[in-house]
């Protein structure tokens, strides 16, 4: 209930600052920031070119200069401006290349002495020059598509909705884009104006300003594109969600009562107002789909405080209760001990037979130091301990009650009257055992318990001994009666058990749906990576409809990692660390691949993004497998199957069993060991002194901290099993 309360909210935000009507007006400044974004990244590289040429100018000028190694430099920049220019895919642009090339072709032919070398820098300079302004004139192209996406982003004026917000980004980026030269600030240097280098690192700011305006501005488009059907669908599962905890709250016993009633009556409330939001954002209706959103969120948080007090009620009646039910039986035993310690004075004074009487005697002595021992492990909370001291006792008064028969019968008034007295206080025992039976039987999962019955009965019978002053009839009757207690409690003890097994196979199913439906989420990811892979060509530039896609893809994929890391965090509460480790690798890969698909990746989608994809997906579907083989097992051991499937307990009520965990730990080593062999295989530079890629490096160290995980988590289970160290020649 909690989080579906969190993303109800969530939803609710969503819904409140969401105006389809005022997404055309994105729509309209798009074409323009495209244009500004062209032109300013066209200007960049006309800005570059003249600071290179510049450059180039001033080295031919020197004396020292050379001539030689300037023109090589020369070609290579006239190779990458092609490349570029061919990636541009703008025939009607100002070609960098060509000036490179005259240049380059000016100083081979250039001679060594001042003048001529000076003539050729003039000629270099020239060409620079007009770069420049080549450049300046494409600053102000990008500035009026500036203002023309600006002027249409007006219409949008409150921050507070989706698409106030998207014009508040394209705006801020927009703002840090220095103001541009103007073509004419572009010939002879002045004093004042700035050097070509200067204008090639403003117009690469420039540049920058309107990629990241553009960026913002699609990736907003994008996301309102989708809120449509993204929130009819969440709004759909989420009244399915709170159907699905009212059936749950209904199953409970606080159901019946006023607080559950109300906590199940807000819950329907929600489902209908979520139902109700999802028809309305289908109908692009985005006001009241906010309202029906905030109204579930209201009834949602409603039905969690009556939940809570029904809750707050029903523990504190059981606590109330169990806290009555133990002072009394401690005050019982301590009653119970103070009498038999009467008992014992009484026994010394009776008619017995004196070896009778000094055995029974020290029989009661030592029930009467075992039941105040009880009587303090009670007051401290150990019924187990008070458990072993009142069987202590029983035995004592057996053997008291048998050293009294075999001496005679009671026969002074006062050893009849204090056998009345015994009997009467069996008999409160036998009613505090009739209330107990009672009581347990009104709890709405109680299973039966014979136990209590007979230990009633047999309380009964030890009763009416004691009332005939049988004390030897008593005596086993008392013993029969703790030994039904104490079966009692063991089959109260089995029934939590079957309730914690209930408990883990439902969570269980649980976090194997999630992992399965995580994997073919991901899969359909590794596809549409595929296909935007299929479309791109090598050597050009990633289009803008492909770079949509793949951040589109890069953010499902880090929403899946987050999802994967809350599965993560509910197996590790269960102990399955294992599980809980493979979960927590996928959510390191598909934070990565997000990172490598994103904009800060420049956008890859080749083979060591689809690696890592299989990866995730390899150990996603062994995760799912080992939770598939648990449920399966854990079927067959309910229909009594195999003696192995009930050897394989889970222990300490864990998730999944140690056996469980080893093999899917050998997995993940095996796959190591696999990816290490094909990674030395792939690059033979490791073998030598040859310099490593970094990426490779981040591969490597992906394998090595992979390996020291796996590692860390088998010494664990070493340790916990109490396994023996390897040797240290082994290690």
């Amino acid at each position: 209930l909690d989080a579906l309360i969190e993303r109800q909210a969530r939803d609710a935000r969503v819904l409140e600052a969401w105006k389809p009507e005022e997404r055309p007006a994105l729509e309209e400044a798009a074409p323009a920031l495209d244009r500004a974004a062209e032109h300013s990244a066209r200007a960049e590289r006309l800005a570059q070119a003249a600071n290179e040429l510049t450059k180039a100018a001033r080295t031919v000028r020197s004396p020292s200069g050379d001539l030689a190694e300037t023109a090589r430099e020369l070609e290579r920049s006239e190779a990458r401006s092609e490349r570029r220019e061919r990636a541009a895919g703008d025939a009607t642009a100002p070609k960098a290349s060509e000036s490179f090339k005259a240049a380059a072709e000016t100083t081979k032919k250039s001679g060594t002495s001042a003048s001529e070398r000076a003539a050729a820098a003039d000629e270099i300079e020239k060409s620079a020059a007009e770069l420049a302004r080549a450049a300046a004139a494409e600053n102000e192209t990008a500035l009026e598509a500036q203002r023309a996406a600006l002027e249409s982003l007006k219409k949008l004026s409150d921050p507070k909705t989706a698409a106030g917000h998207v014009a508040e980004e394209v705006q801020k980026a927009l703002a840090g884009s220095p103001a541009h030269d103007s073509p004419a600030a572009a010939d002879a240097p002045s004093a004042a104006a700035p050097s070509a280098e200067e204008r090639a690192a403003k117009a690469a700011e420039a540049r920058r300003a309107n990629e990241e305006a553009q960026r913002a501005l699609s990736s907003g488009l994008d996301d309102l594109r989708q809120v449509k059907p993204a929130l009819s669908s969440a709004q759909n599962d989420a009244s399915a969600e709170s159907q699905r905890l009212k059936r749950g709250l209904e199953s409970l016993p606080q159901a019946s009562s006023q607080s559950g009633s109300e906590a199940s009556a807000k819950l329907e409330a929600a489902a209908e107002a979520q139902k109700n939001a999802a028809e309305q954002a289908g109908k692009d209706q985005a006001g009241d789909a906010a309202k029906a959103a905030a109204q579930a969120e209201r009834a949602l948080r409603e039905a969690r405080s009556a939940l809570s007090a029904a809750r707050k009620s029903a523990q504190q009646n059981a606590q109330k209760s169990a806290s009555s039910e133990a002072a009394a039986i401690q005050k019982a035993q301590a009653e119970l001990a103070h009498k038999v310690g009467e008992m014992s004075e009484q026994a010394a004074q009776s008619d017995l037979e004196q070896q009778a009487k000094n055995e029974a005697q020290k029989a009661l002595d030592e029930a009467a130091a075992a039941m105040e021992k009880a009587a303090e492990s009670l007051r401290e909370g150990s019924s187990s301990s008070a458990a072993e001291s009142q069987s202590s006792a029983m035995q004592s008064l057996q053997k008291a009650a048998s050293s009294a028969q075999q001496g005679g019968a009671p026969s002074k008034p006062a050893d009849q009257k204090k056998a009345q007295e015994l009997a009467a206080e069996q008999e409160r025992i036998r009613q505090a055992l009739l209330e107990l039976a009672e009581r347990n039987k009104k709890r709405d999962t109680a299973a039966p318990t014979p136990s209590l019955d007979e230990a009633q009965e047999s309380a009964a019978g030890a009763s009416k001994s004691l009332e005939q002053g049988d004390l030897e009839e008593a005596a086993p009757q008392e013993e029969e009666t703790e030994r039904q207690i104490r079966q009692s409690m063991k089959e109260l003890a089995e029934e939590e058990e079957q309730y914690q097994e209930l408990r883990q196979e439902e969570l269980l199913f649980k976090i194997t749906e999630e992992v399965k439906n995580l994997t073919d989420e991901h899969q359909r990811e590794m596809q549409n990576t595929l296909e935007v892979d299929k479309q791109r060509k090598a050597g050009e530039r990633v289009t803008h409809t492909q770079r949509l896609r793949l951040r589109k893809i890069a953010k499902a994929e880090e929403a899946l990692g987050a999802r994967a890391a809350k599965i993560s965090q509910a197996i590790l509460a269960e102990e399955s660390v294992v599980f809980a480790e493979v979960l927590t690798q996928a959510e390191r890969d598909l934070t990565r691949i997000g990172r490598d698909m994103g904009e800060v990746g420049e956008y890859q989608s080749g083979e060591r993004v689809q690696a890592l994809q299989q990866d995730v997906e390899q150990s996603l579907s062994w995760l799912f497998t080992a939770l598939q083989n648990e449920k399966e097992r854990r079927k067959q051991e309910q229909k009594g199957g195999s003696g192995t499937a009930k050897n394989e307990k889970v222990q300490d009520n864990r998730l999944v069993p140690d056996v469980a965990e080893l093999k899917l730990l050998r997995q993940l080593e095996v796959a190591l060991l696999d990816d290490l062999e094909r990674a030395q295989v792939l690059y033979p530079e490791l073998s030598a002194d040859d310099p490593i890629d970094p990426l490779v490096l981040e591969d490597l160290a992906r394998i090595a901290n992979r390996h020291q995980r796996t590692s860390d988590l088998f010494q664990k289970f070493r340790e916990r099993l109490n396994l023996p160290a390897p040797d240290a020649d082994q290690e």
